[in-house]
């Protein structure tokens, strides 16, 4: 499970440990980790809560991070082995930023405040995402 945040990735089953994107476009340094017991289900779904949230004027606790979980699945059938892989994005959460429940004061530049920063790298982190989505479509 990868968190993109503010052009940086990290690994949440693994520590919040730093992952990157290589020259050929693969991201790199993220964990597999075999799913064999229940218990291994319970741990990745508690990765999750390790994501990146902050509080805006609509919503306490929105994600200030994007998250992409891969599952891999494998299946032998005789001597035939076959894998397919699901790929789940959560998108970082995008309040209004105009308007009466805009997110943040929009009487100041979105520069100058915290949320108008966190929209900004919101956008920066898609291109991390972006990048990363077309390295697994490749691999």
């Amino acid at each position: 499970i990868v968190s993109f945040s503010s052009q940086s990735a990290v690994d949440l089953l693994n520590q919040r440990q730093d992952c990157y994107i290589d020259t050929q476009h693969h991201l790199q340094g993220a964990r597999q980790v075999p799913l064999e017991t229940p218990a291994d289900v319970v741990r990745m779904a508690a990765a999750v809560e390790l994501r990146t949230v902050g509080s805006t004027k609509m919503n306490d606790t929105s994600s200030r991070s994007h998250c992409v979980t891969t599952l891999t699945l494998t299946v032998q059938e005789g001597g035939e082995v076959r894998e397919s892989r699901l790929q789940f994005f959560d998108m970082m959460g995008s309040e209004r930023f105009v308007g009466a429940n805009a997110a943040h004061d929009t009487t100041k530049s979105s520069k100058s405040t915290e949320s108008g920063w966190q929209g900004i790298f919101a956008n920066l982190s898609l291109s991390t995402l972006m990048a990363a989505g077309d390295s697994a479509g490749v691999a």
